[in-house]
C-alpha cells in the first residue's frame, strides 16, 4: 500500500503484524466478552440526583460557561428547556428521566422537548442541543453509546467540549473520570448506556 504525503514521492505504509500466531488463534467475540467483561453501568451517581437548583448552579458557571455571552444566553435557554423537559418525565434521578422519555429511541429527540410552535412545528428549538451537552459534560445524564453515535451535534461538538470543561469534578465511576489513580473508564474504552 502506498500514501502519497505532500511530494510525488510515495511513501510505504506498514501494516502491523496480525496478532495470532499458528500456535495463538484470534479471539473471538465471545472469548473477548469473557476476558474483558463490560463494567456495570451504574444508574445513579451525584450528579443525577442533584436538584435542578443544584444542577443549574453547576452548569451555569466555570468550567461549563462559554465566554461568549450571546453562546452563553443560548446555553442557558437549552439548558432551562431540557431540565425543564426532563423534570415532566417520571423518574428519580435526571438519568431515570431522560431514559423514561424515549429520548434515545426518537429520530429527533429535540422536538420531543419543543418546537418553534407556529413559526414551524417541525422544526425543534435551537438552543436545545447546547443545552443537552452542557448536562452531559457535567455528567447530569449520559446518553447511550448508539444515542451519541447518531445524534450529529453530539458527534460534531461533545468531544471537544468535554475537553474544554475537564477541569470539572466527576464522579467516580463516570466515563469522564479516567485519571491515572481514578476509577472509571480509560480512553478509547469508554462504555456509557448503550
Amino acid at each position: 500500500m502506498s500514501i502519497v504525503i505532500g511530494t510525488d514521492q510515495p511513501a510505504q505504509l506498514r501494516l502491523p503484524a496480525r496478532a495470532t500466531t499458528p500456535d495463538r488463534p484470534a479471539a473471538s467475540g465471545a472469548q473477548l466478552m469473557a476476558r474483558f467483561p463490560p463494567r456495570p453501568v451504574d444508574s445513579s451517581w451525584p450528579a443525577t440526583r442533584a436538584s435542578r437548583s443544584a444542577v443549574l448552579g453547576r452548569v451555569l458557571v466555570a468550567p461549563f460557561a462559554l465566554p461568549n455571552r450571546l453562546s452563553q444566553q443560548t446555553r442557558r435557554l437549552g439548558v432551562l428547556a431540557v431540565l425543564n423537559w426532563l423534570q415532566s418525565q417520571p423518574g428519580e434521578t435526571w438519568q431515570d428521566r431522560w431514559l423514561a422519555s424515549g429520548a434515545e429511541t426518537h429520530p429527533d429527540w429535540q422536538l420531543l422537548v419543543g418546537t418553534r410552535a407556529e413559526a414551524d412545528p417541525a422544526r425543534p428549538l435551537p438552543h436545545v442541543a447546547p443545552g443537552l451537552l452542557a448536562l452531559i459534560c457535567a455528567d447530569v445524564i449520559r446518553p447511550g453509546l448508539g444515542w451519541l453515535l447518531g445524534f450529529a451535534p453530539a458527534r460534531r461538538g461533545l468531544a471537544a467540549e468535554m475537553g474544554r470543561t475537564a477541569t470539572a469534578p466527576r464522579s467516580p465511576n463516570s466515563p469522564r473520570s479516567a485519571r491515572p489513580g481514578r476509577s472509571g473508564c480509560s480512553p478509547g474504552s469508554r462504555r456509557w448506556h448503550g
